[in-house]
């Protein structure tokens, strides 16, 4: 996380097992790691590439964020958003194949943008334009 991004302190195993809790879910190792180490972004905090992590408090299931989704993501959580929220990016955290896939939610359909989470973090890394996806018919600019 770069930039004025100021992340925050990572949670204890007790915070991830209550949101495993109260979900339902089992988080994956790597998810998980994540929100030990850093715990998200504050609000108005993003990186370098207008990317914002949420903390673990404020990570939900899409069709709780998404009204109008009426439950079309079973078991995908947003854990981060791009551009002020021009789109946001959701890991499947539920038992099927798909578990660990990360997609871009906010368009007409999910965008698939990587298998796993830890793909999505070499992504990440890398600053791919595979993290801007295609939404609708437009393609996001990527900041420069």
């Amino acid at each position: 996380m770069a930039g004025d991004a100021r992340p925050r302190n990572g949670v204890s195993p007790n915070v991830l097992q209550s949101f495993e809790l109260k979900y339902g879910v089992t988080l994956l190792t790597d998810f998980g790691a994540l929100y030990r180490g850093l715990d998200g972004m504050p609000p108005n905090h993003w990186d370098d590439e207008l990317i914002r992590w949420w903390p673990i408090a404020e990570v939900k299931p899409v069709n709780d964020e998404l009204k109008h989704a009426h439950g079309a993501y079973p078991n995908q959580f947003i854990f981060a958003d791009w551009s002020l929220w021009a789109h946001a990016y959701a890991i499947d955290l539920g038992p099927g194949a798909t578990r660990g896939r990360v997609v871009i939610v906010g368009g007409d359909r999910p965008i698939p943008v990587a298998a796993s989470f830890t793909e999505f973090l070499d992504l990440y890394i890398a600053r791919s334009d595979k993290l801007y996806g295609v939404i609708g018919n437009e393609r996001p600019r990527k900041p420069r």
